[in-house]
Formats: C-alpha cells, structure tokens, sequence
C-alpha cells in the first residue's frame, strides 16, 4: 500500500496530470451549473464542452514541449 501512496505522491508532482485534473473537472462544474444556476444558461451554451476539450488538448500539447524527465523520475 506504501508502494501505490509513493507513485500517486510521484504523479501528482506532474504539472499535466495536474492541468488534466483541472480541466477534466470543469466538466462537472459547467453541467451543474447549467442544471441548477438559471442566470449561468445565458452564459454557459451546450458548445461549452467543446472549448473544454479543445482547452485540455492545447494544454497537453503545451505541456509536452514543456516535459523534461519521465514520470518515474520524478
């Protein structure tokens, strides 16, 4: 069990894995909003899930020329 804390410990050192838990969180947060929020529906369209994933590619891009050491080095 000590070896599996170790390697998340290791993971979330990575700034993409950090970025991706973000964005992939704003998922839930624009669909709640949508849902619950009646003023956020003038500003929050359906094509907001595109620009989401749109943003969570650019940032893996960005972030892969940026990425210098393995994952197990870290």
């Amino acid at each position: 069990m000590a070896k599996i804390s170790q390697r998340l410990k290791k993971c979330w050192k990575s700034l993409t894995i950090v970025v991706n838990g973000l964005i992939l969180s704003a998922i839930p947060v624009v669909e709640y909003a949508r849902a619950n929020i009646e003023e956020a529906r003038e500003y929050l369209a359906p094509e907001d899930y595109k620009w989401i994933a749109l943003s969570l590619v650019v940032a893996n891009i960005i972030l892969r020329f940026k990425t210098t050491s393995d994952l197990a080095d870290k």
